[in-house]
Protein backbone atom coordinates (compact mmCIF):
# COMPACT_ATOMS: atom_id res chain seq x y z
CA UNK A 1 0.00 0.00 0.00
CA UNK A 2 2.83 2.49 -0.90
CA UNK A 3 0.42 4.78 -2.72
CA UNK A 4 -1.95 5.13 0.41
CA UNK A 5 -4.82 2.84 -1.70
CA UNK A 6 -6.24 -0.32 -2.76
CA UNK A 7 -5.49 -1.31 -6.20
CA UNK A 8 -7.64 -3.48 -8.86
CA UNK A 9 -6.46 -4.98 -12.04
CA UNK A 10 -8.67 -4.97 -14.98
CA UNK A 11 -6.17 -7.10 -17.78
CA UNK A 12 -3.01 -8.35 -17.58
CA UNK A 13 -0.80 -9.83 -21.23
CA UNK A 14 2.24 -10.90 -20.95
CA UNK A 15 4.51 -9.63 -24.26
CA UNK A 16 7.25 -12.04 -23.21
CA UNK A 17 8.21 -15.16 -21.58
CA UNK A 18 11.75 -17.52 -21.69
CA UNK A 19 12.54 -14.99 -24.45
CA UNK A 20 9.58 -15.41 -26.75
CA UNK A 21 8.02 -12.42 -27.38
CA UNK A 22 4.31 -12.02 -28.48
CA UNK A 23 5.01 -10.53 -32.18
CA UNK A 24 6.34 -14.20 -32.68
CA UNK A 25 3.33 -15.37 -31.74
CA UNK A 26 1.02 -17.68 -33.77
CA UNK A 27 -2.53 -16.79 -33.71
CA UNK A 28 -5.08 -19.38 -34.03
CA UNK A 29 -6.54 -18.06 -37.02
CA UNK A 30 -3.18 -18.68 -38.66
CA UNK A 31 -3.41 -22.06 -37.06
CA UNK A 32 -6.47 -22.97 -38.39
CA UNK A 33 -5.51 -21.85 -41.91
CA UNK A 34 -1.89 -23.83 -41.48
CA UNK A 35 -4.36 -26.94 -40.67
CA UNK A 36 -6.68 -26.47 -43.77
CA UNK A 37 -3.76 -26.10 -45.93
CA UNK A 38 -2.61 -29.66 -44.29
CA UNK A 39 0.49 -27.87 -43.41
CA UNK A 40 0.21 -26.92 -39.45
CA UNK A 41 3.69 -28.24 -38.91
CA UNK A 42 5.00 -25.24 -40.60
CA UNK A 43 4.06 -22.78 -37.84
CA UNK A 44 6.05 -24.89 -35.29
CA UNK A 45 9.34 -23.90 -34.24
CA UNK A 46 12.49 -26.49 -34.01
CA UNK A 47 12.54 -27.96 -29.90
CA UNK A 48 16.13 -26.31 -29.80
CA UNK A 49 14.65 -22.51 -31.14
CA UNK A 50 11.84 -23.24 -27.93
CA UNK A 51 14.80 -23.54 -25.55
CA UNK A 52 16.48 -20.28 -26.99
CA UNK A 53 17.50 -19.32 -23.29
CA UNK A 54 19.35 -22.45 -22.23
CA UNK A 55 23.33 -22.82 -22.68
CA UNK A 56 23.44 -25.18 -25.87
CA UNK A 57 25.92 -27.66 -25.82
CA UNK A 58 27.19 -29.51 -29.08
CA UNK A 59 27.19 -33.21 -28.56
CA UNK A 60 29.94 -35.57 -30.26
CA UNK A 61 28.91 -38.05 -32.56
CA UNK A 62 30.64 -40.67 -30.32
CA UNK A 63 29.08 -39.64 -27.15
CA UNK A 64 25.41 -39.72 -29.15
CA UNK A 65 24.90 -43.53 -28.12
CA UNK A 66 25.48 -42.64 -24.46
CA UNK A 67 22.78 -40.04 -24.02
CA UNK A 68 20.75 -41.55 -26.35
CA UNK A 69 20.60 -44.79 -23.62
CA UNK A 70 20.67 -42.17 -20.58
CA UNK A 71 24.15 -42.57 -19.47
CA UNK A 72 26.82 -39.35 -18.50
CA UNK A 73 28.69 -37.60 -20.43
CA UNK A 74 32.08 -36.31 -18.44
CA UNK A 75 32.56 -32.19 -18.25
CA UNK A 76 35.58 -32.25 -19.52
CA UNK A 77 34.24 -34.98 -22.87
CA UNK A 78 31.97 -31.61 -23.75
CA UNK A 79 32.65 -28.44 -24.97
CA UNK A 80 31.42 -25.80 -23.02
CA UNK A 81 30.03 -27.83 -20.10
CA UNK A 82 33.19 -26.36 -17.84
CA UNK A 83 31.37 -22.68 -18.54
CA UNK A 84 27.78 -24.32 -17.34
CA UNK A 85 26.93 -23.74 -13.52
CA UNK A 86 26.55 -26.90 -11.11
CA UNK A 87 23.03 -28.25 -10.72
CA UNK A 88 21.97 -25.73 -13.97
CA UNK A 89 20.35 -27.51 -17.57
CA UNK A 90 22.01 -27.53 -21.01
CA UNK A 91 19.94 -28.74 -24.06
CA UNK A 92 22.88 -31.39 -25.74
CA UNK A 93 22.43 -30.32 -29.83
CA UNK A 94 23.86 -32.00 -32.91
CA UNK A 95 26.44 -30.39 -35.28
CA UNK A 96 22.60 -29.24 -37.16
CA UNK A 97 21.98 -27.95 -33.93
CA UNK A 98 18.77 -30.20 -33.64
CA UNK A 99 18.16 -30.79 -30.44
CA UNK A 100 19.15 -34.70 -28.77
CA UNK A 101 18.32 -34.10 -24.82
CA UNK A 102 17.70 -31.81 -22.16
CA UNK A 103 20.51 -32.48 -19.43
CA UNK A 104 21.77 -31.62 -16.13
CA UNK A 105 25.15 -30.02 -14.85
CA UNK A 106 27.06 -32.04 -12.25
CA UNK A 107 30.06 -32.02 -10.33
CA UNK A 108 32.35 -34.45 -12.90
CA UNK A 109 29.05 -35.04 -15.31
CA UNK A 110 26.73 -34.05 -17.73
CA UNK A 111 23.70 -36.28 -16.54
CA UNK A 112 20.38 -36.49 -19.38
CA UNK A 113 16.56 -35.79 -18.13
CA UNK A 114 14.91 -36.21 -21.12
CA UNK A 115 16.28 -37.96 -24.05
CA UNK A 116 15.25 -37.22 -27.90
CA UNK A 117 16.91 -39.40 -30.02
CA UNK A 118 16.94 -43.50 -29.70
CA UNK A 119 19.66 -45.99 -29.30
CA UNK A 120 21.73 -47.14 -32.24
CA UNK A 121 22.52 -50.60 -32.44
CA UNK A 122 25.99 -51.15 -33.80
Amino acid sequence: MALGTVGHLASLRRTEASGFSVEEASSLGDLEEAGKRGRPGELVIPMAEALRTMKKLALKKERMELIARGRFVERADLPGAEDAPIDSHVALVDDDGTLLAIARVEKDVVQPIRVFIEGRSK
